[in-house]
């Protein structure tokens, strides 16, 4: 009984962000989305020299950078996704 003031406030909260996750995730990549992404990814390229996988991420990060420069944003950013998974499982 005396979770249930807690619960409803939780329960609205949680769909308020999930309903949030899922209108970013159909939101349509941008150039913008392509310039922030690149920014994370030589962030942690910098912070993450010395990885295994620095060459291979770093050669994901060019291709995403090629593919949004063209206009191909979608592929673009899943270059840079690829490139900052690479780096966090090093």
């Amino acid at each position: 009984m005396r979770y249930q003031s807690f619960a409803a406030p939780v329960l609205a909260l949680g769909l308020v962000l999930s309903a949030a996750a899922a209108y970013a995730q159909d939101e349509e990549p941008t150039s913008v989305g392509c310039l922030h992404m690149a920014k994370q990814v030589r962030d942690s390229l910098r912070s993450n020299a010395a990885s295994t996988n620095a060459d291979k991420a770093n050669q994901e990060r060019r291709d995403g950078d090629q593919a949004c420069q063209g206009g191909y944003y979608k592929l673009g950013l899943a270059h840079y996704k690829k490139a900052l998974e690479l780096l966090s499982a090093a």
